[in-house]
């Protein structure tokens, strides 16, 4: 055991401290045996050192033992992958020696794995790794720095540049951002105000609606499942397509007071508040839901691309709709429906900013209803000045 200890030491300050010497001796045959193992061993305490860090980051004993596990198994494998992709890029730049002998630099230049754990060195195992190999390669494969330096960094780029690029195409086709102090929301609000009793009302309201579909209807009649004031909610096919069906048996208004006060008039000697007392029935029912969107809303004029009130008719900024309405009250029973769609992106730049937009749809009935009535809407987008 203490001849093997001695050996890795001797061979890993060998590497570390003279890599041109080392490499110039190393033979190019010989076996994967030896460079694997003396590799595995670097990793091995890279993981270990990477487990004390983490143990004292509060992460459980698995997590730990993965740590030391994993990281020699990845990293060896990694040396026969990366191997295999140096040498094709040594042989295109005239490179003479074989895949073992690649295979031998890249593993005896695992070295510097020894100290990558170590938080405050950052990058710099890395660049001296790349060192190594540049050194390896020029006496292995008999090319010169310059070669042995296209050889080992080329790549490197090509595969960073080929990680981004996929990163990018997939945050952009998803419209995430790469930024996390982006957040994006969709916030959807119905209420439903009368000032008189409505029996048995049943409505049918405009949905936000994406491709044929609506989550944030289902969300919202998933959050109100069950309603303890009484309320049914679904989904239902209109004549005007897809609706929210809600429904209830009695909407009665509730007593209210309002009172406006006033200072006291001039010539008064004490400061009591004046003012009058009004009453007013008000029956007020609001279903809302607020929903986090994994990727950022595109707030733009171009209407097919965000969810939207549907149905609608004659689409500018101001445009028309329907709602459908079913309950007895007396003829003198005000009705007022207000559904609001918005969607927001708010960012930190020197300050929160942010952009919106918004889709409205307003209907006011009277008296009793048995059927469709008109409404209202409104569209607005609001970006940031």
């Amino acid at each position: 055991m203490s001849k093997m200890i001695n050996d890795f030491k001797n061979t890993w300050l060998k590497v570390i401290k003279t890599p041109g010497d080392f490499f110039e001796q190393m033979p190019a045959k010989g076996g994967y045996a030896d460079p694997v193992k003396f590799a595995a061993i670097c990793y091995l305490i890279a993981g270990i050192g990477m487990s004390i860090i983490t143990m004292v980051g509060g992460s459980t004993p698995g997590m730990v033992f993965s740590d030391i596990i994993l990281m020699p198994v990845i990293g060896v494998m990694g040396i026969f992958i990366g191997g295999s992709i140096l040498h094709i890029f040594f042989k295109i730049l005239g490179g003479k020696g074989t895949y073992e002998g690649t295979m031998r630099l890249l593993a005896y230049s695992s070295a510097v794995a020894v100290f990558s754990w170590i938080p405050f060195l950052f990058i710099l195992p890395d660049l001296y790794m790349i060192y190594m190999a540049v050194i390896g390669g020029t006496k292995v494969h008999k090319i010169s720095t310059t070669r042995s330096v296209i050889a080992v960094v080329t790549p490197l780029i090509i595969v960073i540049v080929l990680i981004g690029a996929i990163v990018f195409v997939i945050f952009s086709i998803g419209g995430m951002s790469l930024d996390p102090s982006v957040m994006s929301k969709y916030n959807f609000n119905i209420e439903v105000s009368t000032d008189s009793k409505l029996e048995n009302p049943t409505f049918y309201l405009p949905l936000p609606v994406f491709k044929d579909g609506s989550k944030l209807g289902d969300e919202v009649i998933i959050q109100n499942t069950g309603n303890p004031d009484g309320w049914d909610l679904s989904m239902i096919e209109t004549e005007h397509g897809k609706m929210l069906k809600i429904s209830t048996i009695k909407i009665e208004p509730e007593l209210h007071q309002e009172i406006g006060l006033s200072p006291p008039g001039f010539g008064q000697t004490d400061d009591t508040m004046q003012g009058d007392v009004h009453s007013f029935m008000r029956g007020y029912k609001e279903f809302q839901i607020s929903w986090t969107s994994g990727h950022v809303i595109n707030i733009t004029n171009t209407t097919d691309i965000v969810p939207l009130l549907y149905p609608k008719s004659n689409l500018t900024q101001k445009y028309e709709s329907y709602i459908y309405a079913d309950y007895e009250a007396s003829p003198g029973a005000n009705l007022s429906v207000h559904i609001i769609l918005k969607g927001m992106n708010s960012w930190w730049v020197n300050g929160w900013s942010g952009n919106e937009y918004s889709d409205r749809i307003e209907a006011i009935i009277t008296g009793e209803q048995h059927g469709w009535s008109n409404a209202t809407g409104n569209l607005e987008y609001h970006h940031p000045k």
